[in-house]
């Protein structure tokens, strides 16, 4: 379920990765050597995201980023109450 809901999720990142390796192998179908590691470069970035979601999909630890976010939201409460009582 959780890779079924990672692909529905990030369908539109593994689309723009395809896409890049696809526009990578054109170019070197044509001989074009000048914009080829670019265009690697480019699909190499595009697929990080796509890997680490992947990962965190196949783990079950997807909803990571939103606990972190809320402890150091809840932990910021209070530091700020105390920079205002300074």
């Amino acid at each position: 379920i959780d890779i079924v809901t990672f692909i529905i999720e990030r369908g539109a990142q593994i689309i723009e990765f395809v896409n890049a390796v696809l526009d990578a192998v054109i170019a070197i179908a044509g001989g074009g050597a000048g914009g080829v590691p670019g265009l690697i470069e480019a699909a190499l970035a595009k697929s990080i995201p796509v890997l680490i979601g992947a990962l965190a999909a196949i783990l079950g630890i997807g909803g990571i980023a939103t606990k972190v976010k809320s402890f150091f939201q809840a932990l910021s409460k209070p530091v700020m109450k105390a920079v205002d009582w300074v």
